[in-house]
This record gives C-alpha cells, structure tokens and sequence, in this order.
C-alpha cells in the first residue's frame, strides 16, 4: 500500500528550510511520498493554517496518510486529523495554544501572537479534539522544551488513548535536534 506524508512546518518557518528537507528524506526512506506544506503566516489564524493544509490535501485511494508537524505545524497536524482519514500523526513539540493552555501562558507569549489570533485558539478545546483522534500517536517532546510545551505533550500523551511519547534527551525547540529521535521513531512505526 502506498504511503505519503504531509510535511507542516513550526510556525514562521519554511518547508525550504534545510531541516524539512531532511525529513522529507528520512520518510522518503521508509517508502513514504513526502509532501511538503507551506504555510502562509502573517495575519493569519489557525484556522487559516488549517484551510491552508486541506487546500495541499489529496485524497487518494489504497494510501496511508500521515501527517508530521513542529510547533504550531503540529497543532495543525492534530486539528485536521479530526476532519480527514490519517493512518498516523507525528508531533513534535506541540503548541500549547489550546483553550485549556491559554490562562497559564507567559504574558510574552500572548502578546506575542496578537489579540486576533488569541482570540482564535479559544475555539480549539485540546479535550474536545483529542477525543475525536482515531489514529497512532508519536509525540516527540525534548527535555529542554519550555515548560509549556513539556507539559502539553505530556498531558497529550495522557489524553489521546494509546499515544507513544518520545522523550528526546536535550533537545530544545530546535527541530534539528528531533532529528535522531524521529529516525529512530520511523523504524518501528511506519
């Protein structure tokens, strides 16, 4: 059967940068079709990104679908796997910009991501969603990640009922730093 991966980038970033197209390579490896996401940014909210993605979707039949994403990408990743059929999704260093995360967050963070898209997350209950999940689950979660970021995959790993959680020994929120973990990862889940 075929295989094909969506490639999402962290937020700001690019599928041109170098360390995609490692990953693009890595499930090249495994016998997947990468396919690379780009995200349009600025002024946008998730639930633009998210429309973004299903605009890049193509449906095809006798084909795994995956989904790999970094940051927000694996935000993106976790919400369309509610609204298409996904055989597996990859996130690494989730976002904790879910409803439920939104009151701990450092005032820096907020303000930083502006009042429109703020007002976006409000909508998207990690509870809610994860219950709708119907596919495996690698969460890749680095051990210098900020505290946020820690404590949304491990509550992620908690919540979606038989979810992997890989902890990745000093990786910071440099995706390069997933690298290693995630080859690993691929030979025993694709």
């Amino acid at each position: 059967m075929k295989k094909i991966v969506y490639i999402i980038p962290g937020y700001t970033e690019s599928v041109r940068y170098k360390v995609y197209q490692d990953i693009a390579r890595l499930f090249r490896r495994h016998h997947a079709t990468s396919v690379l996401v780009p995200i349009q940014w600025k002024r946008q909210t998730m639930n633009d990104y998210v429309i973004q993605f299903l605009r890049h979707y193509r449906s095809e039949k006798n084909t795994k679908v995956y989904l790999f994403g970094f940051s927000f990408g694996a935000m993106i990743s976790f919400l369309v796997a509610t609204r298409i059929k996904v055989d597996g999704l990859y996130l690494c260093g989730l976002s904790p910009y879910f409803k439920e995360d939104l009151s701990i967050l450092k005032k820096s963070w907020r303000k930083a991501i502006g009042k429109r898209r703020l007002a976006d997350f409000k909508q998207y209950s990690f509870d809610r969603y994860a219950k709708r999940i119907a596919c495996p689950v690698v969460l890749l979660m680095g051990t210098r990640e900020p505290i946020e970021v820690y404590r949304r995959s491990e509550i992620a790993h908690r919540v979606i009922r038989g979810s992997e959680l890989v902890i990745v020994e000093g990786a910071s929120h440099e995706l390069r730093e997933y690298l290693p973990a995630l080859k690993e990862v691929l030979y025993h889940t694709l």
